[in-house]
């Protein structure tokens, strides 16, 4: 929103002088604000186009979450697995030995 606003400010300005400026000049400062505009929509498709990157990157960014989430899960269960089979082992083991 503030890059759109001075570009109109200046634009403003510029017709504002246009009352007071013979030919040459004006048609200067026709071309400067042409020139701003440009840049404005310029910057706007890049805005745009930032946008569009970020979103993106936050889909990918929830994805990558899930998943760590999900492999958190398997470890947890595979943890559990596998203090249970060393339990049953020191188990099986200790009646071995009596």
């Amino acid at each position: 929103m503030k890059r759109i606003i001075a570009p109109v400010i200046a634009g403003v300005l510029v017709l504002g002088l246009l009352t007071g400026c013979d030919s040459k000049e004006r048609d200067a400062l026709k071309g400067q604000v042409t020139s701003l505009q440009q840049e404005l929509v310029t910057a706007n498709n890049a805005l745009a186009a930032k946008e569009s990157e970020l979103t993106s990157l936050r889909s990918e960014l929830q994805s990558v979450k899930e998943s760590e989430a999900r492999a958190l899960e398997q470890v947890a269960v595979i943890t559990t697995e596998l203090e249970t089979a060393k339990l049953e082992l020191e188990t099986a083991l200790a009646k071995k030995k009596r």
